[in-house]
């Protein structure tokens, strides 16, 4: 057993030993004209590399070069904090991890050659070429507002951004929300293609005053505004489905107006002395261990002659109707009945018409109400759809929606 470990323990050290040996630096630092610098050996590739650690010379404006006494300059150092007081600098393709320039606190902008094959610059913002990942947006860049291009999906960058930059205050993000926790931004806006925002994203900023959800936002996670003591307003999506527990915890917003989208709202999202503007089909569900906390749930209600029931919108999978074929004079009024469907069972009644949407193909021979009243307006034919206006994505199907085909005459 003994020789076993010592075994073990030789081949880590060699492994360990090959690991050093194959890149190693001077351990000297250099000057090259207020650079300095250090220069890398890979032994495996046999070939040296220069990494840059600091700038101290007197220029503000400087640009790195692309080798120093023909050793190729590749490298910067991780926390390029730059002893002077540099406002832009100009890489060089040879460099390929920019990224410590995001510690350099007087950096106003970042420059390339104009035909860089590795990056893209905008407004003094440093990317990749295909804009996909934000790699430095300078600290003393004094710009109050940010918008994300559409393209950049890689959240690091624009979480670095907000951690090094105290200028920013209006936010747009649109193809990912990044960790935003303990910003200084005041209003932000999620719009283009984000599908849900990440539990704490916006956990702890302070300052955050007002948030724009744009359409495409699915759901809210847990603690996402948690603790943000200054926000007061806040306009939800049109297609919001679900807001998890203390989503809006410790917040000022006085009132709310929830989407008709909504199916579900959890524990503990707005403060208790929050006013929220609800559909009716939101009720009321208590904790069984604990009636002082509750949530909402979406409930369709059913009415027949025996009496009232509900059932919970999640558990529906079929809606239609008895007469999907309507013949009216121009004038005449029908009100459109619902039957549901509960776990693939036909329930008894017809549906309260509070958790349905309900469209027209041509309004100007029929109107209708989105309490489900039909009105014929002059002759001709249109197509009345019905569809549930809550439900879990999973179970959308056509199942969930039916036509009714509307004759005037």
């Amino acid at each position: 057993m003994r020789k076993l470990l010592s075994y073990f323990l030789v081949v880590t050290l060699m492994i360990v030993t090959v690991g050093v040996m194959n890149v190693s630096a001077d351990e000297k630092e250099l000057n090259w004209n207020g650079f300095i610098y250090q220069v890398h050996n890979d032994t495996v590739a046999n070939n040296k590399h220069i990494l840059i650690e600091d700038y101290v010379g007197t220029d503000k404006h400087i640009t790195f070069p692309k080798e120093i006494d023909g050793i190729e300059v590749t490298e910067l150092a991780e926390k390029f904090t730059c002893t002077s007081n540099i406002t832009s600098v100009k890489i060089m393709d040879t460099m390929l991890e920019p990224e410590g320039l995001t510690w350099c606190e007087t950096l106003e902008k970042v420059l390339v050659d104009d035909n860089s094959a590795r990056y893209t610059v905008i407004d003094g913002i440093l990317y990749n070429k295909k804009v996909t990942e934000l790699i430095c947006y300078p600290s003393a860049k004094q710009d109050r507002e940010y918008i994300a291009p559409k393209t950049v999906t890689e959240a690091y960058g624009l979480q670095q951004m907000l951690k090094r930059n105290s200028f920013i205050k209006d936010v747009a993000f649109t193809s990912v929300v990044p960790d935003c926790s303990n910003a200084n931004i005041e209003n932000v806006k999620i719009s283009g293609n984000i599908a849900y925002i990440p539990e704490g994203s916006f956990r702890e900023c302070k300052n955050l005053k007002t948030v724009v959800i744009g359409s495409k936002v699915d759901f809210i996670e847990r603690d996402a505004f948690y603790n943000c003591t200054s926000l007061q307003t806040v306009k939800l999506s049109n297609n919001l489905r679900s807001i998890y527990s203390c989503a809006f915890g410790k917040t000022k917003i006085k009132k709310v107006k929830i989407p008709k989208s909504v199916d579900y709202i959890d524990y503990d999202v707005f403060p208790t002395k929050t006013k929220i503007i609800k559909s009716s089909y939101l009720r009321k569900v208590f904790k069984p261990w604990n009636k002082s906390q509750h949530c909402y749930k979406a409930y369709v209600i059913a009415k027949s002659k025996s009496g009232t029931k509900k059932y919970r919108a999640a558990n529906v999978t079929k809606i239609t109707t008895i007469n999907k074929k309507v013949k009216l004079k121009k004038g005449d009024t029908h009100k459109i009945k619902t039957k549901v469907f509960i776990f693939k069972k036909k329930k008894a009644g017809f549906i309260k018409n509070d958790i349905l949407k309900f469209t027209s193909s041509n309004n100007k021979v029929v109107k209708v109400t989105q309490g489900g009243k039909i009105k014929a307006l002059r002759k001709g034919a249109t197509t009345i759809t019905v569809m549930m206006r809550t439900f879990e994505k999973k179970l959308h199907t056509s199942r969930k929606r039916y036509k009714i085909k509307v004759q005037v005459t």
